[in-house]
């Protein structure tokens, strides 16, 4: 449950959060969200990319965290 806490101007907070390969499969394989952008290394280099891009809402996920919990 999140603290009773008040937020004031210029508060920050810091996190680091790791991002990785088995993430991005496990979340593809929870929402159904099988990109091939997300989920395949060739499809993405075909985006102009390196790698797979990590879906975008999984940042809203920890968004919704720290709020809800820090």
């Amino acid at each position: 449950m999140a603290r009773d806490t008040k937020f004031e101007v210029g508060q920050i907070h810091e996190e680091r959060i790791h991002i990785d390969a088995e993430l991005v499969e496990r979340f593809a394989a929870f929402s159904g969200d099988v990109n091939p952008l997300h989920v395949d290394p060739t499809a993405a280099r075909e985006y102009g990319f390196a790698r797979p891009v990590a879906h975008g809402v999984i940042l809203v996920a920890v968004l919704s965290r720290l709020i809800g919990t820090e």
